[in-house]
Formats: C-alpha cells, sequence, structure tokens
C-alpha cells in the first residue's frame, strides 16, 4: 500500500530585529532510515546574488506590499526551483516554497522551508520555520508478541527490593499500545501477548502461560483484552522457556512475510525449563537443540539442578552429581547435578534449554528484544547455607543471550520498565517514518537580534505529532520523528 500523507512536524516560530536575508544558512541534519546522516543542502542548494545592494535569493519570493524580505524559493533536485515569486505568506499554507528531499520529488522524503514577514513594528519581523516528514512507502506491518514473566517475584510483596515490576510491566504495556494507536498506525501493527509463570498456579493454570491472540491493534477490544489479561496478581515460577517457544508459535501461526519481533520481559533467572536432548556448545556456552516435550527440570527456586526437592527425588535416576562449571557448590546437600544429552553434552542448568530455546527463535528469524527487571544473584534458597551459583552479573551475562544482538536492556527500577516500553514503541514508530530521530541546526547571521518572544513549537499538519522537539533561540530542534 501506498501512503502518500505528509506530517507537518513542527511550525517553528520567532520574532527577530534586523533586515533579513532569507533562507540564510540552512542544514538539516537528519537521522533517516536507514539511519543515515543527510544534509538538506545535499539535494538542492539555495542560491545567492551578491550586488551592490547587497545579497539576496536569486530565486526568490515576496510577500505582497512588503518590500524589507526577499524569501527564497522551493524546489527540489529533479525539477529546481518552483518559481513562485509571490504569495501571501499565510503560516497555515503548508504547499508552498518548501525545499524537497528524497528520490521521488513527487512523494518527497522530507520538506524544509523558511521565511520571514514583516510586522507592524517596523523592524520586527516574525520568522517561520517547518519541516514535513512522510511515511514510508509500501508500508509492510510489524507482528509483535508481548512476553510477560507473570511470576510471584513480579510482585512487590514477593521480591527484595520491594518493587512493583508487575505494575510498571501493566502500565508499560498499555503506554506502548497506545503510543502505537495514537501515532495513526494501528492498522500496520498486529500485537499479541504471551503471559508466563510455572504449570499449575492459580493465575496461568495447568498450561503456565495466558494468550491473547496476534491482531492487529485497530481491532476492537484488541487492547483492552491484553491490558485485561494482564491484570491478576502474579504468581508461580520463571519458565522462560516456554514463553519463548509459545511467542514464537504465535509469530509462526500468522503466516506473512510480516517483520516478526518479540519484546520479553521478565525479571529473574528461569526456574523451570524442558529436558534438553540435545546441545551444542558455542563460545563456552551450551545451548539446548531439541528438548522432551513433556519431561521438566524444575529447580524452583533457582536455575542450577539441586537435590532435596520432589523433582529430584522423582528423577534422580537422571541426575549425576559431579563439580558444576557454573558455581561452588562442594557441600553434601549442595553439589552440582547434572544429566547427559543423547550427544553427550552435559547440562547442568535450566539455562541451556532457555537459551536454546531463544536461539532456535531468532534463527527463525525473529528479532527479540529482551530486559531483565532488577536481576539478582542466583543462589539456591532450598538451604540457608547454600553458596552462590550465579552472581547478578553472570545472570545478566546470560539473559543478554536471550536477546538478538544488542537488542538487551536492564532495567534497574519499576519506572525502568516504562520507559523501555515507551523507547520500545518509538522504535516501533520509526519504522514507518521517513525522519526519525532527527534534527535541525539553523543558525541566524551575527546582524540580527532576537526578539523577546520565546520560540514556540507546534503541530500543524493533518497527523497529529505526539512528541513535539525542544527549541532554544538557538534553533537547535532535537530528536523528532515524522
Amino acid at each position: 500500500m501506498k501512503n502518500n500523507i505528509h506530517k507537518i512536524v513542527n511550525g517553528l516560530f520567532l520574532r527577530v530585529f534586523g533586515i533579513l536575508l532569507i533562507l540564510s544558512t540552512l542544514v538539516a541534519n537528519a537521522l533517516m532510515i536507514p539511519l543515515t546522516t543527510v544534509s538538506a543542502a545535499s539535494d538542492i542548494m539555495p542560491q545567492y546574488t551578491s550586488n551592490s545592494t547587497g545579497v539576496f535569493p536569486t530565486n526568490s519570493w515576496t510577500i505582497p506590499g512588503q518590500n524589507t524580505v526577499i524569501n527564497h524559493q522551493g524546489g527540489d533536485a529533479s525539477n529546481g526551483w518552483d518559481k513562485n515569486s509571490s504569495w501571501n505568506g499565510d503560516s497555515s499554507d503548508t504547499s508552498k516554497s518548501y525545499l524537497k528531499f528524497g528520490t521521488d520529488t513527487s512523494n518527497p522524503d522530507y520538506q524544509i522551508r523558511k521565511y520571514a514577514k514583516e510586522t507592524s513594528t517596523p523592524g520586527l519581523y516574525d520568522v517561520y520555520l517547518n519541516a514535513k516528514g512522510n511515511e514510508v512507502k509500501n508500508i509492510k506491518p510489524i507482528d509483535i508478541v508481548l512476553v510477560v514473566d507473570m511470576s510471584g517475584s513480579m510482585e512487590p510483596a514477593n521480591n527484595p527490593s520491594g518493587s512493583n515490576r508487575a505494575q510498571a510491566t501493566r502500565d508499560g504495556v498499555k503506554q506502548f499500545l497506545q503510543a502505537i494507536k495514537d501515532a495513526g498506525i494501528s492498522q500496520y501493527v498486529n500485537v499479541g501477548l504471551v503471559g508466563f509463570s510455572s504449570p499449575g498456579n492459580y493465575v496461568t493454570g495447568s498450561n503456565g502461560y495466558l494468550e491473547v491472540g496476534m491482531q492487529s491493534l485497530s481491532t476492537t477490544g484488541q487492547t483492552e483484552q491484553i491490558n485485561k489479561t494482564l491484570s491478576p496478581t502474579f504468581s508461580g515460577g520463571t519458565f522462560t522457556q516456554l514463553g519463548i517457544r509459545r511467542g514464537q508459535k504465535m509469530l509462526d501461526d500468522d503466516k506473512n512475510d510480516h517483520k516478526k519481533m518479540m519484546i520479553l520481559l521478565t525479571d529473574g533467572v528461569p526456574t523451570f525449563s524442558y529436558k534438553v536432548t540435545q546441545a551444542t556448545t558455542i563460545s563456552g556456552t551450551t545451548y539446548g537443540t531439541a528438548f522432551s516435550s513433556s519431561d521438566q527440570d524444575q529447580p524452583g527456586s533457582t536455575s542450577q539442578f539441586v537435590s532435596g526437592r520432589n523433582n529430584w527425588e522423582s528423577r534422580k535416576n537422571r541426575y549425576i552429581s559431579g563439580t558444576d562449571p557454573n558455581g561452588a557448590t562442594t557441600s553434601a546437600q549442595n553439589y552440582g547435578l547434572y544429566y547427559n544429552t543423547g550427544n553427550n553434552v552435559k547440562i547442568w542448568n535450566t539455562w541451556a534449554a532457555t537459551l536454546g530455546e531463544a536461539k532456535i527463535s531468532r534463527d527463525s528469524g525473529t528479532e527479540i528484544h529482551a530486559l531483565g527487571i532488577q536481576l539478582g544473584d542466583d543462589n539456591n534458597n532450598n538451604y540457608w547455607d547454600s553458596p552462590l551459583y550465579l552472581s547478578s552479573n553472570n545472570v545478566r551475562s546470560r539473559a543478554s543471550l536471550i536477546a538478538s544482538s544488542g537488542l538487551y536492556q536492564d532495567a534497574n527500577s519499576a519506572s525502568d520498565v516504562e520507559t523501555y516500553l515507551k523507547n520500545q514503541a518509538k522504535d516501533v514508530l520509526s519504522q514507518f517514518n521517513t525522519v526519525n530521530q532527527g534534527s535541525i541546526s539553523d543558525p541566524l547571521g551575527s546582524q540580527f537580534i532576537y526578539g523577546d518572544d520565546t520560540p514556540t513549537v507546534k503541530s500543524v499538519g493533518s497527523s497529529v505529532v505526539q512528541n513535539l522537539p525542544t527549541v532554544t533561540n538557538a534553533l537547535i530542534l532535537k530528536k523528532w520523528t515524522i
């Protein structure tokens, strides 16, 4: 589908004293998809004439009855200057005198114009700077599955910090969905939810997960159903592999050529996993490559296989004691346990299955984003005198291997969860806009003096820009997306 909707990000207005020669030095540095720096002057360069009367635009326009301002014409690299030599300068007219950039000048990637008007005060001028972005042509929708840890430690009563990770997640997800809807692209973004904990708890039931199927956010009731599904008090253990597996299945079942994205939110080590039947070791890390369809490892409060629990007693014919390379476990009740896979790779903990499941998902083409929420040490809580199994740094190191390269982040507080999801929404929106996180630097000459008015920025296009850029008298606009 082709979209020709222009979004005027800002109408920048200020007043200056002096004799203006517009357009002065105009350089727009915009971070464009795919994230390259471009200059407005690279496509079409303003031209000036210098003679005994001064310096002025060679291709210019004026406002009828105003003789002290000469503004530069708009145009593009293919067709040259627009030859429009006169119009009334009404700022609500967003069609005239723009410099246009991009390969298709009939549907530019972005446009910029700057012009001045006389005011009723001699020597005082209103200056306008407009920037237009556009929507990406031939939009390919995105399929996103939110994979959310609904284990009990997400609730404030069940984690050492007392942090309400669960509510921060609920609020962040709500804001994430609303930001996409507010941007007017909900018909292009399909979102589903997998909430996971451990099998048999009262929230996620015998399966250990809750799901909201993949649908466009423009579908009536979709956002409400996702928010409702996350509303119960979180409970149970952390079966991260199950969440990843169900999330990938949801993406696979939505058969299309859309970009596939998984956003995983979890606050701890995986304490449940499927038994690994085949595995491989890459750069010293073990990844499961095949798993039992039903047989599980359930250490319960740690990623380490340990003795002294029902699951150990019922499966002790599988486990062998030994020196675990991942931790110092020497006492009789804390020694390391492992089992051998069919291809004779030792499995000491739940990480092998979890990382293996994530690798299978990534290898299928899914882009995995992961947030580790206040990740701490991994201790065997079954015994008060248990030695430390994995430090928090080691836990984070392993958790980062779940995500696609460069797409793992830590959250050190509950508020960081909301910030992360806001940024994830921005990342989604950036894929539909021709200007992403751009800036404009537009210095005026030293002969001009700023008026007393503070520069203002407003959205004046048909599609409202939610996050307007910041501006100073130096005319530096920071981080705008259109």
